[in-house]
């Protein structure tokens, strides 16, 4: 087993496809926003090409200056996703959107992984969102998160450093006391 000197005192994940089935959450609000602008035959198909394009345009509004919330991110990523599916977003198209990930399920695994890791370790989550639409995520993890650090307190968007700047400042660790980093490698 890895011995890390001197040993960590937080682990931090990423929440979303990390911890939270975020992929399955942003295909089911595609489904349920194309599922009155087309025949049903072909919702599974186009809501899988949309939710691609949804996240692939989040991500590159979201490199872009100057910050903006994550909400605005995805009300601009969807009306991109859309309009280059022929459709017009609409704001029960955005509320649709924020319901479904307002409150995503986590993976069956994480509870009781992140249950064991507690017993030792404070938990933390760095995710590029906004303090409230992760509130009802971490809620439903069903283990409490010590810290929570998103991209809207930070101002800025993974890889930028100041999103991990931000929780060593919030919980006094020190480069002394290493934190211990689990990520999606997929792009949200």
């Amino acid at each position: 087993m890895l011995q890390l000197q001197p040993a960590p005192t937080v682990i931090t994940f990423d929440c979303y496809g990390t911890l939270v089935q975020w992929h399955d959450a942003v295909r089911s609000a595609a489904r349920a926003i194309l599922a009155g602008r087309i025949a049903q035959a072909e919702v599974e198909d186009q809501s899988t090409a949309l939710a691609d394009r949804l996240r692939s345009a989040a991500v590159e509004r979201q490199q872009r200056p100057p910050y903006c919330d994550y909400k605005s991110v995805l009300r601009s990523a969807l009306a991109i996703a859309l309009a280059e599916a022929g459709h017009t977003a609409t704001p029960e198209d955005e509320g649709t959107l924020f319901s479904i990930l307002g409150r995503i399920e986590p993976h069956p695994d994480v509870p009781a992984a992140l249950a064991r890791l507690r017993a030792r370790y404070r938990l933390a989550v760095i995710s590029n969102t906004d303090d409230d639409l992760i509130a009802g995520s971490i809620e439903a993890i069903g283990v409490p998160i010590d810290f929570v650090v998103t991209a809207q307190q930070a101002r800025a968007y993974k890889p930028d450093h100041r999103l991990f700047f931000t929780p060593t400042r919030s919980w006094g660790s020190r480069r002394s006391r290493p934190c211990t980093s689990a990520w999606d490698s997929s792009p949200t």
